[in-house]
């Protein structure tokens, strides 16, 4: 169909589905361990699994307790590190003395040299920072956890944790292992500081106290509490560990849970078996109110295979406990709704007020859930697609993106030449409009909450208005990329390999 050139099109809103797959988006999901000793180079470095979009490297550095760490090592480090950002591997860093359990034994006799050392780290850690998601511990403690240690009184560890931070220039977050010790770590910082603090939780539903995370069974629901409220500012995360007093799920239990639209809660409806009390501080709330982002996949092998076994309905499938909490993991942003509105403007006051009065302003509404249990990082671009091209071949309905998707993902763009050339490109035959949205920060999708994100009329109308020769109408599709380096943050809607169909003006 070829439509009139003064024919005004309408928007045509797409039907929107949410994925059930697994997304490998960057800097979220399950982990495994790779240990390293700077005193000993292995022969050659390799990645055990190449679905997982995060490593936690755990660094040995115990054979220098007596001495700096020698160059040779540090260089040691620096490749290790350049490899796994090679391989898009983000990093969770923990540098220790010990990976045996016997920290006392192997840490360093003075508080003087363990600052020597984070002086040293800081400057490799820095160099890698936008590859490194968070690092764990201060260096000292049985296997870096920072218990068993002579450098773990309050005085020591706030002085610690403002080394290290300071050592890396505040370009990474810093996890200390309770929230007690965050707390008295945060005692002796500025703002700017504290933000750069946050949680590690190597026992999560181990104990009625997660293993010692916190003081007590009550003190444990205080501080879920202080942590949704408080911590959604960083990476939290860690190993689950059996204990099913706490996860509330026991083995081979089938749990029927469903999510709310627009709040990505979870409730529990009748199921096969009874849920246990617990299940009110079950697996899926406890995750939600720390604001997991990563957990290890190898560890607690009793509990990961007990969630493996245990099936849920969720979306109208049954799915395991397992895949569901993997889904969840971090930011999970699904397009709800997408809509061209019309709205009273913002009225100013003065003589200007009865100009205004009645005039309607138009933009395309686009509504955005973030269901996961934690939220995105990293600075992230809102880009609006727009696809004149006339399609030659037809496309696969399950795949309504692009003839050729990676045109889409690589194409080169250049700048416009009109008013908005600041934030829209086009490809050089003008069949895709790249548009960055304006005041869009992926950031502020809080978990658990939907956003809008409102894209004016006058940046979209010059390029969806009726031409000759357009043919199967104009498609609109939102996308997002991480700013440092345009990698794709794939949506969870199906078939968003490389952006979300909104609609079309047809």
């Amino acid at each position: 169909m070829i439509l009139r050139k003064n024919r005004k099109r309408k928007f045509q809103k797409n039907r929107l589905h949410e994925s059930l797959e697994q997304i490998k988006n960057p800097g979220r999901g399950w982990y495994r361990i790779y240990t390293y000793d700077l005193a000993q180079e292995l022969p050659e470095l390799y990645i055990a699994c190449e679905e997982e979009t995060l490593a936690l490297l755990l660094i040995d550095i115990g054979a220098f307790k007596n001495e700096r760490i020698p160059e040779s090592a540090l260089v040691y480090l620096e490749k290790i590190l350049g490899f796994f950002e090679k391989n898009e591997k983000k990093v969770i860093l923990r540098p220790v003395y010990d990976t045996t359990g016997h920290g006392m034994e192997r840490e360093p006799g003075t508080l003087h040299l363990v600052k020597e050392h984070m002086q040293q780290l800081g400057k490799v850690i820095e160099q890698y920072a936008e590859n490194i998601l968070v690092v764990q511990g201060i260096l000292v403690g049985d296997w870096g956890e920072m218990h068993g240690s002579k450098f773990l009184s309050d005085k020591h560890m706030k002085e610690l944790t403002k080394e290290y931070i300071t050592a890396m220039n505040q370009s990474c977050y810093l996890a200390v292992r309770t929230p007690r010790q965050w707390r008295t770590a945060a005692e002796s910082m500025d703002t700017h500081m504290r933000n750069c603090l946050v949680l590690f939780n190597d026992g999560i539903f181990g104990s009625e106290t997660d293993l010692g995370t916190y003081e007590s069974r009550d003190k444990r629901k205080l501080d879920l509490k202080w942590q949704y409220d408080s911590l959604g500012y960083g990476p939290v995360g860690g190993e689950a560990v059996a204990d099913v007093r706490i996860s509330g799920i026991s083995p081979g239990q089938n749990t029927a849970l469903d999510t709310m639209t627009n709040t990505g809660n979870i409730s529990f409806t009748e199921s096969a078996e009874p849920v246990k009390q617990s299940v009110r501080n079950s697996v899926m709330d406890d995750l939600r109110k720390m604001h997991v982002t990563y957990l290890n996949s190898m560890h607690d092998q009793k509990l990961l295979d007990q969630w493996k076994a245990q099936t849920m309905k969720w979306n109208g499938s049954m799915i395991s406990v397992y895949d569901y909490i993997g889904l969840h993991l971090g930011y999970r942003f699904i397009v709800r709704d997408a809509s061209w509105t019309a709205a009273e403007k913002t009225v100013p006051g003065g003589r200007l007020r009865k100009h205004f009065m009645g005039k309607k302003e138009k933009f395309l509404e686009v509504t955005v859930e973030n269901s996961g249990f934690a939220n995105l990082y990293e600075e992230a671009e809102c880009v609006i697609l727009i696809e004149k091209k006339v399609l030659e071949k037809p496309v696969k309905e399950k795949s309504e993106d692009f003839a050729d998707e990676s045109e889409k993902a690589t194409g080169k763009y250049v700048k416009t030449s009109d008013r908005l050339s600041k934030i829209c490109s086009k490809t050089e035959d003008g069949s895709m409009i790249q548009i960055i949205c304006p005041e869009c920060d992926a950031r502020t999708w809080k978990s658990g909450t939907a956003s809008k994100i409102k894209i004016p009329a006058d940046i979209l109308e010059p390029y969806t208005e009726p031409e000759q020769d357009i043919q199967n109408g104009i498609k609109i599709y939102l996308q997002l990329r991480r700013k440092r380096d345009g990698m794709n943050i794939r949506f969870a809607n199906a078939d968003a390999d490389n952006g979300v169909l909104l609609g079309i003006f047809r």
